[in-house]
């Protein structure tokens, strides 16, 4: 709900034309981030409790929040053990927008900061890389919390109830 308020709060500033502050909701968000991902995780690997079913839906949306906790938490990318060779980016925003730096698994010293934005709704997005595929996608927070609701709304229906 606090995430919520101040993404909302965000968006007005921003719509009238005041800069807003980005710092705190950006904090919250990761910790919001690592918090989902650690909920998702008992959930979807409990088998004694089973909370949250294996579908393809949670699967995806456990697989995305598993992206974004690696990279926000650690600076790596997720599951880069399965990256083959190394992964060239483009440096982000305007002091280093022509610049390229290389992400190698095999460099102690790598790193991997994601390029994050403000949604249209003033949530947190951020471009996750999944090491498995080496394939990117921007997410949105609000996105990722609208998703996780459903998945778990849709695992608490009795099997008569569901469409």
């Amino acid at each position: 709900m606090l995430i919520c308020a101040m993404e909302r709060e965000l968006i007005e500033d921003i719509n009238s034309g005041n800069s807003g502050s980005v710092s705190s909701l950006s904090m919250l968000s990761a910790l919001w981030i690592a918090d989902l991902y650690e909920v998702m995780r008992v959930m979807h690997t409990n088998e004694r409790n089973h909370i949250l079913e294996h579908t393809v839906r949670t699967d995806r949306l456990y697989r995305k929040i598993e992206n974004l906790r690696i990279a926000l938490c650690k600076h790596e990318i997720a599951k880069d053990a399965k990256i083959k060779g190394s992964i060239a980016f483009k440096a982000f925003g305007d002091r280093d927008a022509d610049q390229t730096y290389i992400y190698d698994k095999s460099d102690g010293l790598r790193s991997h900061i994601m390029p994050c934005g403000i949604s249209l709704r003033g949530s947190l997005c951020w471009q996750a890389v999944d090491g498995r595929t080496s394939e990117s996608e921007w997410l949105e927070r609000r996105y990722l919390a609208d998703e996780f609701l459903l998945a778990y709304q849709a695992s608490q229906m009795p099997a008569s109830a569901e469409p």
